[in-house]
């Protein structure tokens, strides 16, 4: 039997499956300003984590969104910005809601 310090009494197993993550404890860092810079992640990864929780790539979409700040914007005022948004679905086929 393993023991975690040689009294015989046994280890606690805390590995656990998360989204088909195996990890060696269920104790994640969830979003939040330590995980939105790179160096923040290699400290919590430092410090433990057993998994890390990033922020949505398109979070800015749905604040951005909520504002009102999208609706106001005429790309096609400036032509560099027109270039781009020209690749892309009109935004009405973009869900702005979590």
């Amino acid at each position: 039997m393993a023991t975690a310090d040689g009294s015989g009494k046994p280890a606690v197993d805390t590995r656990s499956v998360y989204l088909g993550l195996r990890l060696a404890h269920p104790f994640m860092a969830g979003a939040s300003p330590l995980s939105a810079h790179l160096d923040g992640v290699r400290r919590l990864e430092d410090a433990g984590a057993a998994a890390i929780v990033l922020h949505s790539l398109f979070e800015e979409q749905i604040t951005e969104a909520e504002s009102g700040r999208l609706h106001g914007i005429d790309p096609f005022d400036d032509p560099s910005l027109a270039r781009h948004v020209e690749m892309f679905p009109p935004s009405n086929d973009y869900p702005f809601e979590p």
